[in-house]
């Protein structure tokens, strides 16, 4: 609660003497940012939580609502994996009120560095006109494209609101929306919205056998 409710920090609850801590780090800075953190293998010793154990840690779930979570992780040996070894037992941020999944904010981190080190060459030299603008797009869009063929993000959408005017018939523009054009071309700030769909990997299923 409080200060240490926050998305850039994960917590662990573990049962070893080792570096939990470090060897979580290590975890996660071992996979891309889009990656889930869920039933991926940490490098500690750490004996198993009971069911109980882990549903106090987790707090209530149920399908239908979706698990509550609150911010805390834990280690798991699954049953169901062979062999022995230290896995994550989810992949929460410190904030499961806000950005859930570290993988979340390790994508939107990400996409939003991609984007600036691709447009920080075009500060002071595109222009505040039609070509420019669609010039700026068209960069941004060749970040956001691969992502969606390697299935990093599902889409997006790239909306500038002073090249929406441009494009206008001069002779429709009202006052307000020349006064806009002229801010823009005389403070030379562009305002530009990226929107992006992100779709985590599955954490939950809910399998029904029904034998007749």
């Amino acid at each position: 609660s409080g200060n240490l409710t926050d998305e850039r920090l994960v917590y662990i609850a573990h049962k070893s003497d080792e570096d939990a801590a470090a060897a979580v780090a290590g975890t996660i800075a071992g996979y891309e940012p889009h990656i889930s953190l869920l039933l991926k293998p940490v490098s500690i010793n750490s004996d198993a939580f009971t069911s109980a154990e882990i549903e106090t840690i987790n707090g209530s779930e149920n399908f239908a609502s979706g698990p509550a979570g609150n911010g805390v992780n834990w280690l798991v040996d699954p049953v169901l994996i062979p062999g022995r070894g230290v896995y994550m037992g989810e992949g929460y941020t410190g904030n499961p009120g806000g950005k859930k999944y570290i993988d979340i904010v390790r994508t939107v981190d990400n996409v939003s560095f991609l984007l600036k080190a691709q447009l920080i060459k075009t500060v002071g030299n595109l222009r505040i006109s039609r070509s420019g603008l669609r010039a700026l797009t068209a960069q941004m869009e060749a970040v956001l494209e691969p992502l969606v063929r390697t299935e990093v993000i599902e889409g997006y959408d790239i909306v500038i609101p002073i090249l929406t005017l441009l494009d206008k018939d001069p002779n429709t523009l009202t006052p307000a929306e020349l006064n806009q054009i002229n801010n823009a071309q005389s403070q030379r700030v562009v305002e530009v919205l990226v929107a992006v769909d992100y779709a985590g990997a599955i954490h939950r299923l809910a399998i029904t056998l029904k034998f007749e």
